[in-house]
């Protein structure tokens, strides 16, 4: 059977709220409608039929079953036919509702929870609390923190608050490895004395004075060059840098925060970083989810830049946010600031519509399967079908990700499947396809 937590996370409905924000899904047939038997979750809009759908739990996992409702349901952009089988992230549209099914854990968004101090700034939902939780302790400590995601996942806001809470009287200095050339990085970090090297007309403090008593986040950390890796296992096991030209060592209590995109393990496999510094540095690991994992905390997401802008009374309509929700945000949390600041910018009047998201963005809905205009795809296949689908193999995943730039959507339609689904073989198989991109 199915978890006993199993549950429907709401991200949009049209008109006044009034349904939960979390429903746990029972452990019998559900039937949701306009007018559902007592049990049943009712959604007081004219698109939903009276009996619209049911949701039953069954040895397999969740099945949702459309009872030939007018406006049909549509889970992850596919208007369905028969039964077919929930899986843990799709998007069920009933009407003009929006939910997210998850497979386990509905307790934790039901529960409300204040954000530990340094944390409060920190905008995600439920699903990342017991992560801020964990950071939150392992702030007052000077173990070293590894924060693993995607780019755009919002890396830097987490060290930022890690800073935040250690209560540590330094500053916080940031640094991407990537961007400095590797000729000029082991001076910026360490620092360098006058004459050193052409040009080095007087003492550099260099990052990692700078963030004495405070914090140092080295993002991209995987793209450091060898050289500079040895000196970072010194700074980490003495407290202390030897600068460029300098002969005598510097003392400095920096506490270190690192980040990356790449896989660490497989970059030491192949002699491209050192493994007893990754054993230094991932001394907390902690692996920040894309945003397509966590749709649920687009809506708050979304009012927070409206906020930030100065736009506290746009109002996304349900279309809008039903594109949002269906995009991949293939560059997180960054590219959905990015859209929302073109949209504060061309927007005309209070309501944010779908005429206000980039064409890119509008181009995942070409063949939504909702109601109201959109171009219905063929429905899926049914339970049966779906239960003897093959994942493809890793190497083949690989491969045509190579082939296409990382292009989740060029993956889709090779296989005639939906980038969900997609994305659901490469979570599998552990397969970023961020890595894969130029």
């Amino acid at each position: 059977m199915p978890p006993a937590d199993a549950g429907l996370l709401l991200l949009a409905q049209e008109g006044v709220a009034s349904l939960p924000g979390a429903v746990r899904l029972p452990l019998f047939p559900l039937v949701i409608g306009r007018d559902p038997p007592p049990a049943g979750l009712k959604i007081a809009q004219g698109a939903v039929s009276k009996q619209h759908l049911t949701l039953t739990p069954t040895p397999a996992g969740v099945v949702v079953r459309d009872l030939g409702s007018r406006n049909g349901t549509i889970v992850s952009g596919t208007r369905i036919s028969g039964e077919v089988l929930l899986s843990h992230g799709d998007l069920l549209h009933v009407g003009n509702t929006l939910f997210k099914f998850v497979e386990s854990g509905i307790l934790a968004f039901t529960a409300a929870t204040a954000r530990p101090f340094g944390f409060e700034g920190v905008i995600a939902g439920p699903s990342l609390s017991e992560t801020i939780a964990d950071l939150a302790i392992v702030a007052a400590t000077d173990l070293s923190v590894l924060l693993l995601g995607e780019t755009g996942t919002g890396k830097e806001v987490f060290a930022r608050a890690v800073h935040a809470a250690s209560g540590r009287r330094g500053r916080f200095v940031a640094l991407n490895c990537a961007a400095i050339p590797p000729t000029l990085l082991e001076a910026e970090l360490f620092g360098a004395k006058r004459g050193a090297f052409t040009g080095a007309d007087r003492d550099r403090e260099g990052l990692v004075r700078a963030a004495d008593r405070g914090t140092l986040f080295l993002d991209e950390i995987g793209d450091m060059p060898l050289e500079a890796q040895a000196k970072m296992l010194r700074l980490i096991e003495n407290k202390e840098v030897l600068p460029l030209g300098a002969t005598t060592p510097e003392k400095s209590d920096a506490r270190l925060v690192c980040a990356t995109h790449r896989d660490l393990q497989e970059l030491v496999a192949a002699g491209r970083f050192r493994g007893d510094l990754l054993a230094r540095i991932r001394q907390h690991r902690v692996s920040l989810p894309p945003l397509r994992a966590r749709k649920e905390d687009i809506g708050m997401l979304l009012r927070h830049f409206l906020a930030r802008d100065k736009r506290t009374d746009l109002v996304a309509d349900f279309r809008s946010m039903v594109v949002l929700c269906h995009y991949d945000w293939p560059y997180n949390v960054r590219e959905l600031e990015a859209v929302v600041r073109r949209a504060v910018a061309l927007v005309r009047g209070p309501t944010l519509g779908e005429r206000d998201l980039p064409e890119d963005v509008r181009e995942c809905a070409e063949n939504y399967g909702a109601a109201g205009g959109l171009v219905a795809r063929p429905a899926i296949a049914p339970v049966v079908a779906q239960a003897g689908a093959i994942t493809p193999a890793a190497d083949e995943l690989r491969a045509l990700l190579a082939k296409n730039d990382g292009n989740v959507a060029a993956i889709a339609r090779h296989y005639g499947k939906d980038r969900a689904q997609v994305h659901r073989w490469l979570r599998r198989h552990g397969i970023i396809p961020e890595s894969f991109r130029s």
